[in-house]
């Protein structure tokens, strides 16, 4: 079995309008010296939910497109991992791989007028989505085809030059239940959205020739399916074959741009949680917000979960013992016994760099679990034994069948794609 290491506190660096010239550089050769990137956004809306689960995948995406042509992404979190070395412990015969990772929440705001969803904006301000620094540092774009400096202010470029990179590094790209951040991706900071499902998957396969990951389908493909993020991370804890997450030593002078996201953790222990929001425990989101009289602390879910598992355990080792027997004193000891994991720390987290982060975590596991080759993390995605089938496979809501990013013999890509990929792999051969 495998288990991963990460520390303490996770260093997302905050990226604006103000500081984007100091650290663009700096996301690039993160890019480019990666083993995979993963990605995350926010949104401004989803529209109608309903529209997006049809059981026609053109009427889906049909959808899909005219939410991302009204709505707009307002955080892109990026994530850059990059397999170090591996190395033994002679005393505890464990074998550990390191990995370097580096994450990156860039702050967008879209100069078009552009659509929100309440609910979406209630969901991120009661997790600590600061739309002060959105509107007022935001790195501006416009959606659709590229417009000219006149048109679109003059950072515009970054948020696209770094799609850009993206496509050119080849890099295998990581998502979570990611089909819609793929759609607005697209129409947000690459071209006008195709017209037709077939035509957008052919102009995917060419955008990323590294593959696209779903951590979503691999949990479902690899026997996890109803896994969330949360779950797939308690699921690694124990084992003597190891992943060692590391971070970036950042200067001090990049201090007030560094938000540290507490990932500490704890043992379990017996204390009663507060009385749990169930529709929040479940779905990561409460209808009645911050007038719901119960806990939406993430603490709070992870312990009624761990409680639940721990006594469904001690309940089986039991069977022939009579409860009335067994006094607190030697519950206690039981439950120290039969249950000493840690989980995640997550103190009301919900971003986009954050979010990036925790999906390339469970793509790094994920590949150690099912995949590991020759000691080596860095050779490990492009020669995939167990996990080359997930690529390019996304995970589809009420959906048995991925949608495969597939070129199909019927389907061509885009005229504006073709152009600007040529243009774009043009400027990596000069």
């Amino acid at each position: 079995m495998s288990q991963i290491l990460q520390p303490c506190k996770v260093a997302v660096v905050i990226v604006d309008n103000s500081n984007v010239h100091q650290l663009f550089p700096s996301i690039l050769h993160a890019i480019q010296s990666s083993t995979f990137v993963a990605l995350d956004l926010e949104l401004s809306g989803l529209g109608n939910r309903q529209d997006l689960g049809t059981s026609s995948l053109d009427d889906r995406y049909k959808a899909l497109s005219q939410v991302a042509a009204t709505r707009a992404i307002i955080a892109l979190g990026i994530s850059c991992f990059h397999g170090l070395h591996v190395y033994n412990d002679e005393n505890t015969n464990a074998e550990y791989t390191t990995v370097m990772a580096q994450t990156f929440n860039l702050m967008t705001l879209c100069k078009e007028a552009y659509t929100v969803d309440p609910e979406s904006l209630q969901f991120l301000v009661h997790h600590g989505f600061n739309f002060n620094r959105q509107y007022s540092s935001g790195i501006p774009f416009c959606r659709g085809a590229d417009k000219t400096d006149n048109e679109n202010g003059k950072n515009n470029n970054f948020l696209r030059r770094l799609i850009s990179e993206l496509i050119k590094s080849k890099k295998p790209i990581i998502v979570h239940n990611g089909l819609a951040d793929l759609v607005f991706l697209y129409q947000n900071l690459y071209l006008e959205l195709p017209l037709k499902l077939d035509t957008f998957v052919a102009d995917l396969t060419e955008m990323f020739e590294g593959g696209i990951y779903d951590t979503k389908y691999i949990a479902r493909a690899k026997g996890d399916e109803n896994t969330t993020q949360r779950e797939s991370v308690q699921s690694c804890a124990d084992g003597n074959r190891h992943i060692v997450i590391k971070q970036c030593d950042y200067p001090k002078q990049l201090g007030a741009t560094i938000d540290l996201v507490d990932c500490s953790v704890f043992s379990f222990n017996l204390d009663e949680p507060n009385d749990v929001c169930q529709p929040f425990a479940a779905r990561g989101y409460c209808s009645s917000g911050t007038q719901c009289e119960k806990s939406h602390n993430i603490d709070d879910v992870l312990r009624l979960e761990e409680q639940m598992m721990t006594k469904k355990r001690c309940k089986k080792r039991k069977v022939e013992k009579d409860d009335s027997e067994i006094n607190d004193n030697s519950r206690n000891k039981i439950y120290n016994q039969t249950d000493q994991k840690l989980t995640l720390h997550r103190s009301g987290i919900h971003r986009a760099g954050f979010d990036a982060y925790m999906t390339g975590f469970i793509f790094a596991y994920y590949c150690l679990k099912h995949n590991y080759q020759n000691g080596e993390m860095s050779g490990l995605v492009p020669s995939m034994a167990e996990l080359k089938d997930c690529r390019n496979r996304m995970h589809l809501n009420r959906k048995m069948i991925p949608l495969q990013i597939v070129k199909s013999q019927f389907a061509k890509s885009s005229s504006s794609h073709q152009k600007k990929w040529q243009q774009i792999m043009a400027d990596e051969s000069t």
